[in-house]
Formats: C-alpha cells, structure tokens, sequence
C-alpha cells in the first residue's frame, strides 16, 4: 500500500529540520556546547510539532472519510466508534488533562432531551463536531493523546507495534521536558535523537498506510444499513446509558 501526499510531506519537512538543526557531528564522548544543545532541542520540538500536526489531520481525513460515506448509507467502524464514543460521554478519555470536560457535559445533556438530535443524523453531526474539537485541543503524541485521537474513529493501539508506541511516548515526553523546562545545561545525546526520531518516521509509515487502509475498506463499502434501523441502535444505546449512569 502506498504512502499519502501528507505523509511525504512530512518526510520532506522532518529531512529538512534534521540537516537545519542536527547536521554538526560530535567526537567519540564530546558534550554538545550550549549551541548545539539549543539546536537539538529545536529539532526535537519542531519535529514533534510536524509530526503532531501529520497524526491529526490523517485522523480528521478518516473521519470525515466515514462522515461522508455515511451520508450515503455506509455505517462503517468509524460510524459505530463515534456513536459509541459519545453515547459513553467520552468516558475512556474524560480524565486526559480534563480537556474534554466540556464535551462530556454536553454529550450528557444531549442525551437526555427529546429535540431532534435523536434522530441519528444529528447524532453523528454532534459526534464529529465533538471529535475535531478533541482533534484542535489535542497538545502531544504521547500515548495517552494518540488512544484519546484513534479510539473515537475505530482505531486501537493493538494495530500498531508496541516498540514504536513506546518510542513515541517517550519522544512525546522528551519534547515536553525540554518545551516546559528550564535549560539545565545537561547533555542531550545526539545520536540518540537522531535514531528516535528515524524510529517514530518508521513507524510513522505503518501508521500512515493503516489509515489509507481504513479509508480504501470506508470506500469500497456498499450501503448496509438503512438509517431507521441504526435509529433502533442509536435508542438503545441511549436507554442502556441512562440505566448504566
């Protein structure tokens, strides 16, 4: 399966930060100077930046995927995801930083009126519109930020190598500590970023490539549902919710 246009838009960009900011070499045991130690971090921080902006626009391009494929009567994995994200108050994310607290309360005020949101249109409508402001709060690529991105849209994290989440997760961390952290003069390994970062674009590729997949199986799916009959799915979920609540 090929790569898409954003994920070799990235490579472009990450090559470019990495010869900007990471092209001096060091001797065996030679400490980075203040200035190469700031150029380190730079690469760290703009290519974390590149790489969260990536993630999040595949995950919006999937969704919106799913949205329109359902405006033609394709109820894909995505479609069902997103119902059950927010038929659940986006209970599996709601306690990542409290930045969907808002969301929750208004999913679970939502849930318990009689306006034509209960039609199952508008729950989808509702249900996106909540997902791509989870998308515009989200601040990382730890592993906490990506379940809060991949698990609203179908996607878990089995479906990705387990090295390579790590790897991610403690990028993600690494970025933090140096964005939020007064300069400590310590030493930042070279080689180790370098390889970290070759490590995430790696495993980047599988990500890019599960996503095409996802969105090829949304566009080669006929109808398979008629809409009154999610309607019936739809209420469902909302009586098992109020008696689970």
């Amino acid at each position: 399966m090929t790569n898409s246009t954003l994920y070799s838009s990235l490579i472009v960009k990450t090559e470019y930060l990495m010869s900007r900011y990471l092209s001096f070499t060091l001797d065996f045991g030679e400490i980075p100077n203040q200035e190469q130690r700031y150029d380190i971090k730079s690469a760290i921080i703009f290519v974390h930046a590149e790489i969260e902006n990536f993630i999040e626009d595949r995950c919006r391009e999937l969704a919106r995927e799913a949205i329109i494929a359902w405006d033609s009567g394709v109820v894909s994995m995505q479609i069902i995801s997103f119902l059950a994200a927010y038929h659940s108050g986006w209970d599996d994310i709601k306690d990542y930083k409290g930045q969907v607290e808002k969301l929750i309360q208004r999913s679970r005020k939502r849930k318990n009126d009689s306006s034509s949101y209960k039609e199952a249109n508008g729950y989808v409508q509702i249900a996106k519109n909540d997902y791509y402001k989870i998308i515009e709060d989200n601040n990382g690529i730890k592993e906490a930020d990506l379940k809060s991105l991949l698990a609203p849209i179908g996607l878990t994290m089995a479906e990705f190598d387990a090295e390579w989440i790590k790897e991610i997760n403690e990028f993600g961390k690494q970025r933090g500590t140096i964005a939020h952290l007064k300069d400590d003069g310590k030493a930042i390994d070279l080689a180790d970023v370098k390889t970290r970062i070759n490590r995430v674009m790696n495993g980047l590729n599988d990500f890019d490539k599960a996503i095409n997949r996802h969105i090829l199986n949304i566009s080669a799916a006929k109808p398979n549902i008629k809409k009154p009959f999610l309607q019936i799915f739809i209420d469902s979920l909302t009586k098992f919710w109020k008696r689970d609540k």
